[in-house]
């Protein structure tokens, strides 16, 4: 590129463009905070819904088992009963008989201490049938779990003997949060913020743009009424919009200004009309007193007529030299050393 050419920006040089692209920036960043928080708040309520479904499987599992009762293995969520001196699991469903736990239960056997409800987290052991992407699977992946326990005391020899375990064993029921909904729900959010966003952005850019346009319209009327107007006819006047903004302010300056250039140019020309006047008084005496002399050469008093065209010489050589100092007075830097006046002497 040539050291002479200005350098190319890569940001729009148009206003309407710069506020355009000013105005989608914002929104983007302001729609990018607001979509981040919806995408959080949707899943952390459907994870709740999710958790209180669980909760109401725990007790509703609860209820049967104390009544000496085996649920049943269709479950919305998965669940699974675990006894103290039983291998295999009490009850299962809801999917987790994809781990066989009629043979060895899934989940650790109850602890020593038990506790009414507790909300864990717990990695589910992968199976040969688990497919990694298969996101409906419980299998292989960590969850969170819901765990309630039924004391040895809640049951009598009858209702331990329905359920398969001894009647001072402890056995705690194992409830599966599934995120699988909640994270469709989000991914489903997501899409329509992500869409809906980028309409907005759009919309957003296209509206700044041309309302931007629509309001540099009386700037563009005032560029061109500018530059027609030239020095031989400055009367040319804007069009003051009666909004009262900042382009009325605008315009009234340009016509203020337009006013100052017309009273100098009227100024202008009264100055060269009253120095020419100044200028061909002297030039005619001048001249007629020459023309004179040379056309009767043996009547003409020369010393006279000499003295008479210097006298006028000078009258042009004072008014000259009042004229360039009118014009180096007016590029205000006047080249005149300071010196000391007595104001008496000029009153």
């Amino acid at each position: 590129m040539n050291a002479t050419e200005p350098r190319r920006r890569w940001w729009p040089r148009s206003v309407r463009a710069v506020a355009a692209l000013a105005a989608a920036s914002t929104a983007a960043v302001i729609l990018t905070g607001i979509g981040w928080w919806v995408h959080h708040d949707v899943y952390r309520q459907n994870i709740q819904i999710a958790e209180d479904q669980a909760k109401d499987q725990l007790w509703s599992l609860c209820d049967k088992l104390e009544q000496g009762v085996l649920p049943d293995e269709i479950s919305t969520v998965p669940y699974e009963v675990v006894a103290t001196g039983r291998r295999a699991a009490v009850a299962y469903g809801g999917g987790m008989d994809d781990f066989d736990p009629g043979a060895h239960h899934v989940m650790p056997a109850p602890p020593k201490a038990l506790r009414a409800e507790i909300i864990t987290t717990a990695r589910l052991p992968a199976n040969p049938d688990y497919d990694p992407h298969d996101k409906f699977s419980v299998a292989g992946g960590t969850n969170q779990v819901i765990t309630a326990d039924i004391l040895p005391g809640d049951l009598d020899d009858a209702k331990a003997a329905a359920l398969g375990v001894a009647t001072d064993a402890k056995m705690r029921v194992y409830v599966v949060v599934l995120p699988h909904t909640a994270e469709a729900i989000t991914k489903t959010t997501d899409r329509l913020l992500l869409r809906a966003g980028l309409a907005s952005l759009v919309l957003i850019a296209a509206v700044t743009y041309f309302a931007v346009r629509i309001a540099l319209r009386p700037v563009e009327a005032i560029r061109v009424l500018t530059a027609s107007v030239t020095a031989n006819d400055p009367r040319e006047r804007v069009t003051v919009p009666a909004a009262g903004h900042e382009i009325t302010a605008l315009a009234t300056t340009i016509n203020t200004t337009l006013q100052r250039l017309d009273n100098a140019a009227a100024q202008q020309r009264r100055f060269v009309a009253d120095a020419a006047h100044e200028l061909r008084s002297p030039l005619t005496t001048l001249l007629a007193s020459l023309e004179v002399a040379l056309a009767y050469p043996e009547h003409t008093d020369w010393p006279a007529a000499t003295t008479t065209a210097a006298r006028q010489t000078r009258r042009l050589q004072a008014l000259t030299e009042d004229l360039l100092l009118l014009a180096r007075l007016d590029t205000r830097n006047p080249r005149t050393t300071p010196a000391t006046v007595d104001l008496t002497t000029i009153a």
